[in-house]
């Protein structure tokens, strides 16, 4: 990269010569810059791209399956201590009734008795009044089961496993400790709290202000990772330290069964290939191919590539992002990519379908991924810099990517807004790659570029024509239009 140091407040008419004839240089890819001491912003020329721009976004796993965690609480203890202490409550409020003294005495005592009565009441009710709702439907396919979810109504898989998790525990109470490789297992520590909880209300009378079915707490379910760590060992989401507690509870899914005196919790964990994988955006970019503009639109905007043997797995959306991208296995999709394989194994453009883009105007968008700037420019255009102790204009034509170091950058007196950070790395791949025989010379297809838009260009969603005499209109409002070229 070029540097060029300036004067305090004057433009620098070299940088501007340099960027005038910058498509005239023989290297396919150059970038150049401006800069006072400690400050820079790089601007890289890459009009004869590919016509994509793959993002390595980082690390990512993909699940294999899921670890369950199985827990509950049997309500009916709770349930008979709350009628006890009903009882005894009714015993002394005949008793000091009868003394108009001592029950004026006490009365703010007993306002304070009702209402907690009330509350604790309210919340039984509830939960015999959710059971016997969610008990006149079924709710995962073809099984009929009660099981509801807290956070909504599982889907069918999700549904069918915790059924069969059900009906293993009412006929294998006995043996569930032994349960991993069934992929899940009793919280039986909570369990034993909490009857030791029932135990304390019952010989010493404790008294209760609320009743609320926690799930887990982090200690807890820290020693129940740690039970199941040296059988998954590496296939754990997380390395397995009390520090990543808050990771590990993140990604738990969670569901739950409401009976009239239990509630059974179900709390499911991914389990990982071990295999690592980079994930990747396809972004389609404008690519400068003798007098016209053209770009790759993708089968699929999201991939996974294996570190280890470099292949390529099509995904249907985006991952989860935590510490790495979190990918479920029903995000793989099953049909080939041959385009995209090419480009991110071998870096060429073999079997790639090219798309015209009609370009009209001069464009400048954010691409978020990589904290950068992409500017289609099919006219010369500037790009304003404020630096600290000096302002540059620099003058483009052509497709650029901008990066910003600590200058202010301004296209058409607006400030162009960075993030602060971005993990995102682009892989930009040389136009020289372009295979000969491509259709690239005289695509089908023309998209109308109304606005510089590319992260919301549909998914390959153009139709090979095969007679040349029909035309074709499609509207996708506000962002593109595709239609048939003229003749």
């Amino acid at each position: 990269m070029k540097t060029f140091k300036r004067k305090k407040k004057r433009p620098s008419q070299n940088l501007m010569k340099i960027a005038k004839n910058f498509p005239k240089f023989p290297r396919e890819f150059m970038s150049i810059g401006f800069l006072t001491p400690g400050q820079a912003t790089e601007v890289r020329n890459i009009t004869t791209n590919l016509g994509i721009l793959p993002i390595n976004l980082g690390a990512a796993r993909l699940h294999r399956n899921e670890h369950t965690f199985v827990h509950y609480y049997d309500l009916q203890p709770l349930f008979d201590e709350y009628a006890s202490l009903n009882a005894q409550y009714d015993e002394l409020r005949l008793t000091y009734l009868n003394n108009t003294l001592v029950g004026r005495e006490l009365d703010n005592y007993n306002r304070i008795v009702q209402y907690s009565r009330s509350s604790i009441s309210s919340k039984i009710n509830n939960i015999r009044i959710h059971n016997r709702k969610i008990s006149k439907r079924g709710l995962i396919d073809g099984v009929g089961s009660i099981i509801k979810s807290l956070t909504g109504n599982l889907d069918a898989s999700d549904g069918e496993k915790i059924y069969s998790i059900l009906n293993h525990m009412q006929v294998n109470e006995h043996n569930l400790q032994n349960q991993l490789k069934h992929q899940y297992s009793v919280n039986h520590q909570t369990i034993k709290n909490f009857n030791e909880t029932i135990q304390d209300i019952q010989h010493n009378e404790l008294i209760i202000n609320a009743m609320h079915p926690s799930i887990i707490n982090p200690h807890d379910l820290f020693l129940e990772i740690e039970n199941i760590s040296q059988h998954y060992q590496s296939s754990l989401p997380f390395e397995v330290k009390y520090e990543n507690i808050l990771d590990f509870e993140s990604i738990l899914k969670i569901h739950c069964k409401i009976d009239s005196d239990r509630i059974t919790y179900f709390l499911s964990m991914p389990i990982y290939y071990e295999r690592e994988f980079n994930l990747f955006y396809m972004l389609p970019i404008p690519t400068k191919h003798q007098s016209d503009y053209l770009t790759i639109i993708p089968k699929s905007k999201f991939f996974l590539k294996d570190t280890s043997d470099n292949s390529i797995r099509p995904l249907s959306d985006m991952c989860t992002q935590g510490k790495w991208y979190h990918c479920p296995n029903n995000l793989q999709v099953n049909y080939r990519t041959p385009c995209e394989e090419n480009i991110l194994l071998n870096q060429n453009s073999s079997g790639c379908h090219f798309t015209r883009l009609e370009i009209k105007e001069n464009h400048i968008e954010a691409i978020s991924e990589t904290n950068q700037y992409l500017a289609v420019f099919i006219r010369e255009e500037k790009i304003v810099a404020h630096c600290k102790d000096s302002t540059d204009t620099i003058l483009l034509t052509g497709t650029f990517l901008i990066t910003r170091d600590s200058c202010d950058l301004f296209f058409k007196e607006k400030k162009l807004v960075f993030q602060e950070t971005s993990h995102g790395k682009p892989l930009i791949i040389s136009a020289l790659n372009l295979q000969p025989n491509t259709p690239h010379d005289n695509p089908e297809f023309q998209i109308k570029l109304k606005k510089l838009n590319l992260k919301e260009l549909p998914i390959d969603p153009i139709i090979p024509i095969t007679d040349n005499l029909q035309s074709y209109d499609y509207h996708i409002p506000s962002l593109w239009t595709i239609m048939r070229p003229s003749s």
